[in-house]
């Protein structure tokens, strides 16, 4: 902070300038405002243009959380950033960040999660704990610590809490994850490594005219998106899906939808349960580990109890321990 002191005496302090760390609620608030702006966050950039924690930080006395939700191009096989993204390297240094507790709606083509929307990022060596409650109407994407994540990498992340949704009822698709709603790399090595979801996460809909729901415990929805040495602990229960239209759901332990020929997952291992209810007819890609991919799946394992309560009556429903399809 950058001090003057005019021939008066009085000191002035300029609130704009450099701080170079995040050190608690309020300066981590105005950073996602900053983002959500479309500003370069400088303020809190150290030399190495890094954005730092050097604290815990408590979030539960803030409760706007809507106005963070933002606008992406979330179609099905598109790669276009449209909203407000966050473009650089996040490292939370190891410190937690605790309090996370929105209650959001999402309409069509939007995003949300602590960050919602990346664009050639890197969010790093965090834990995040948290409840949040979220709701569409079209297609969106959803997850505790990103929404949508476009050619960007979270690697050593851990998260805590719940996240329970009532999903989407109209438009097209619908993707939920623990750590990150969609995984989108057009390219390069981006990845999804070394992080841990203990969150359980809750999907209960009505399913009318949506396209697909891809729900995972951490990741919904991945395209060309690879996975590695990642964690889920956390129960995915879609025992509340009404599915009469017989349309797709993706349900998976570590990812719901993995597709494109240069995706991955390695390494990766499910404890959570994962539950679908009586009334989700349809076609169903259901695994312990990845509900629906079309990449490879090596070194990985399962241990979680999978229930199916109905009898899903399309031919090409699959539930596997690792893989669905």
């Amino acid at each position: 902070v950058s001090i003057s002191v005019s021939q008066q005496g009085y000191v002035y302090v300029d609130p704009n300038a450099p701080i170079e760390q995040i050190p608690d609620a309020a300066e981590f608030i105005d950073f996602i405002k900053a983002i959500n702006a479309g500003n370069t966050p400088t303020r809190w950039m150290n030399d190495n243009g890094e954005v730092t924690l050097s604290a815990d930080i408590d979030l539960s006395g803030f409760t706007e959380w809507q106005q963070f939700v933002t606008a992406a191009n979330n179609g099905n096989n598109s790669s276009k950033v449209e909203g407000k993204a966050f473009s650089g390297v996040f490292s939370g240094n190891g410190y937690k960040i605790t309090g996370f507790n929105p209650t959001v709606h999402l309409a069509a083509n939007q995003t949300f999660g602590l960050f919602s929307l990346l664009n050639e990022a890197v969010v790093k060596d965090v834990v995040l704990e948290g409840n949040m409650n979220v709701t569409a109407e079209g297609q969106a994407d959803a997850g505790m610590l990103v929404g949508t994540a476009y050619n960007s990498s979270v690697r050593n992340v851990t998260v805590n809490g719940k996240i329970t949704s009532a999903g989407t009822t109209v438009g097209k698709r619908f993707s939920i994850g623990g750590v990150c709603g969609c995984f989108y790399p057009s390219a390069g090595e981006y990845t999804i490594k070394n992080s841990v979801n203990y969150a359980p996460v809750t999907v209960s809909t009505t399913v009318v005219n949506a396209m697909q729901q891809a729900i995972g415990g951490l990741l919904g929805w991945g395209r060309n998106a690879k996975l590695s040495d990642c964690d889920n602990y956390g129960a995915v229960n879609c025992d509340g899906i009404t599915n009469s239209a017989k349309l797709p759901l993706f349900i998976g332990g570590v990812c719901g939808l993995q597709n494109g020929s240069k995706g991955a997952i390695d390494g990766c291992d499910n404890s959570g349960a994962i539950t679908l209810g009586e009334a989700a007819d349809g076609v169903l890609e259901l695994g312990g580990v990845v509900g629906y991919g079309t990449h490879s799946v090596t070194n990985c394992s399962n241990s979680g109890k999978i229930t199916v309560k109905g009898s899903p009556s399309v031919a090409d429903t699959g539930v596997g321990s690792i893989q669905g399809n």
